[in-house]
């Protein structure tokens, strides 16, 4: 059964209660104009009320459907809401988590520069440190020559002034005032044979033979060459020197 034919029984049911009730307070007149009534007129009545009932059926159904929207609208918003909560917990976690990778990267992106500058800066020390070792091995190779060419000038220097010697004593008795030839003959070798010794006070072969023998002797005592050079007052260069020079005359 349809909602319709629900709805005739209902207003039948009505009107024949209402029937009972009706034509006891009716006149005579009344229930004959209700009894002229046609069947059309009826039928009227009876499509006007279930139009009645029928909008009134739509209202509530529309009623209902709009709660029932509102219910869901509100279920859905809620359930948005929560979505929404923990996809932004979820986001917020992921950029923490990047910022802690960002500055772990930024920190080694720094160890990193770090290293560069000082591996550039290691690698320049370097570099003056070959420098300074070119420099020095062409020293005391420089050394190494004029040392050989000095021992040799110093025995000439040595025996010269004996012969100048000997020749001043023989005119000794013709004169009394004698220039010191030698001396001076000595310096002026001395200042050629070592330009670059100019402000060092010059020294007589014999103190530079004990100043050798003294290098040689510390050093067969088994101290370094740096304290050798300490001990003695001497250059490290030229302590280096004499020992090289006696190794090169003990491998002849």
């Amino acid at each position: 059964m349809t909602m319709i034919e629900i709805i005739l029984l209902l207003v039948g049911c009505v009107f024949m209660i209402g029937s009972f009730f009706i034509s006891e307070k009716l006149s005579s007149s009344e229930l004959d104009k209700i009894a002229e009534l046609s069947e059309d007129e009826l039928k009227k009545i009876i499509e006007r009320e279930v139009n009645n009932a029928g909008t009134q059926m739509d209202e509530v159904i529309e009623q209902k459907i709009e709660e029932a929207g509102e219910q869901a609208e509100r279920a859905m918003e809620k359930e948005s809401n929560e979505q929404i909560m923990q996809i932004h917990e979820y986001s917020e976690t992921v950029m923490e988590s990047m910022k802690k990778t960002h500055d772990e990267i930024m920190f080694l992106y720094s160890m990193l520069n770090d290293k560069h500058t000082e591996m550039t800066s290691m690698t320049g020390d370097l570099q003056r440190l070959a420098a300074d070792i070119r420099n020095l091995q062409e020293n005391l190779s420089a050394k190494a020559g004029t040392s050989i060419r000095k021992p040799v000038a110093e025995s000439h220097v040595v025996q010269q002034p004996v012969m100048k010697q000997n020749a001043v004593v023989q005119p000794m008795t013709e004169t009394i005032d004698v220039q010191p030839e030698p001396e001076v003959q000595v310096n002026r070798f001395q200042e050629i044979q070592e330009p670059e010794q100019k402000t060092e006070k010059p020294e007589t072969a014999d103190a530079q033979g004990m100043s050798n023998d003294m290098i040689l002797k510390l050093y067969e005592q088994g101290l370094s060459k740096v304290e050798i050079a300490k001990q003695l007052g001497r250059g490290l260069g030229e302590v280096n020197l004499v020992i090289e020079l006696y190794k090169g005359d003990e491998n002849l």
